[in-house]
C-alpha cells in the first residue's frame, strides 16, 4: 500500500511538471508569434542542471529517487562536488548495514580531504553502485543519475516531507550554493583556489576546499551536510505536511 502511494505521489510531480512546462511553451510561442521578445527558457534537467521532477532532495544534499518497489536510489545532490572538487574516492555502507535517518551512508575523498554524506532516510542498504565507487568523479560529470546505493526505507513519508522537489528544490540548492559562496569569502584569507573568484560574486571554484584550513573545513561540513540539517532546514511546511500525513 505505502509503494503504491509513493508511485502514485511520483507520477503526480512528474504530470505537474510536464503541465508547467507545456505552459511555458505555449506562452513563449505567443509572444513569438504577436512579435514580442522571448527570453530564454528555463534550463532544462540535465547531468549537472537541476533537479529532475522525480528527485527528493534532502536538507542533507542527498538525493532520493523512488522505485516501484518502495525503494529509493540515493545520491549527492552536487553541493559536494561543488566544494570538494570531482571526488577521487568514494567510501559506501555495505549492503546489508542498518542505518539510522542521519548517519553517514557515503564518504567522498578529494586528495587528503573528506566529506561524509548522510543518508535522509532510514533502512537497509540494498545494493551499491559499484561503477560509481570505481569512478567517484561520475558524481560530479552526471549528477543525476549518479547514485550511490539503494536503500529499503523504514521511514520513507518523513523523509519526503523534509525533501524539496521541482522548482523548489532548484530555487533551494541555487541559495545554498550562494551561501556557500558568502562562507567561503567571509572565513578564507583569499588563496588563489578559494577567493579569486568568489569577492566579486564569481562561482565556488571546484578545488575550494584545498585553500580551507581544517577548522574551517570542519565548520563548513557540519553546518551544510551535518545531520542537525534535518529538522533545521526542512521545507517551512514540513510540519503541515506531517499532519495532513497522519
Amino acid at each position: 500500500m505505502v509503494a503504491l502511494f509513493v508511485v502514485m505521489l511520483v507520477l503526480c510531480f512528474l504530470t505537474i511538471d510536464v503541465v508547467v512546462v507545456a505552459f511555458a511553451h505555449r506562452r513563449a510561442l505567443a509572444r513569438a508569434r504577436a512579435g514580442q521578445v522571448v527570453a530564454p527558457p528555463v534550463e532544462a534537467p540535465g547531468p549537472t542542471g537541476p533537479p529532475p521532477a522525480d528527485v527528493f532532495v534532502s536538507p542533507l544534499h542527498a538525493w532520493l529517487r523512488l522505485d516501484k518497489e518502495g525503494g529509493a536510489a540515493l545520491g549527492a545532490d552536487g553541493l559536494a562536488g561543488a566544494l570538494l572538487g570531482a571526488p577521487d574516492g568514494l567510501e559506501v555502507a555495505s549492503p546489508g548495514a542498518l542505518l539510522e535517518r542521519g548517519a553517514v551512508v557515503a564518504t567522498l575523498r578529494r586528495g587528503d580531504r573528506w566529506l561524509a554524506l548522510r543518508t535522509p532516510v532510514s533502512g537497509a542498504v540494498q545494493d551499491v553502485n559499484l561503477a560509481v565507487v570505481d569512478t567517484p568523479s561520475l558524481l560530479v560529470a552526471d549528477t543525476w543519475n549518479t547514485w550511490i546505493c539503494k536503500m529499503k526505507p523504514e521511514d520513507l513519508g518523513a523523509a519526503l516531507r523534509r525533501s524539496r522537489v521541482g522548482a523548489e528544490a532548484a530555487a533551494w540548492l541555487a541559495e545554498e550554493r550562494e551561501r556557500l559562496r558568502e562562507l567561503l569569502v567571509t572565513t578564507t584569507a583569499r588563496p588563489p583556489a578559494v577567493g579569486a573568484t568568489l569577492q566579486d560574486g564569481g562561482p565556488v571554484a571546484p578545488d575550494a576546499a584545498e585553500g580551507l584550513d581544517d577548522a574551517v573545513w570542519s565548520a563548513i561540513e557540519l553546518e551544510f551536510f551535518g545531520a542537525a540539517r534535518l529538522d533545521r532546514d526542512a521545507p517551512v511546511d514540513a510540519p503541515a505536511r506531517a499532519r495532513r500525513a497522519s
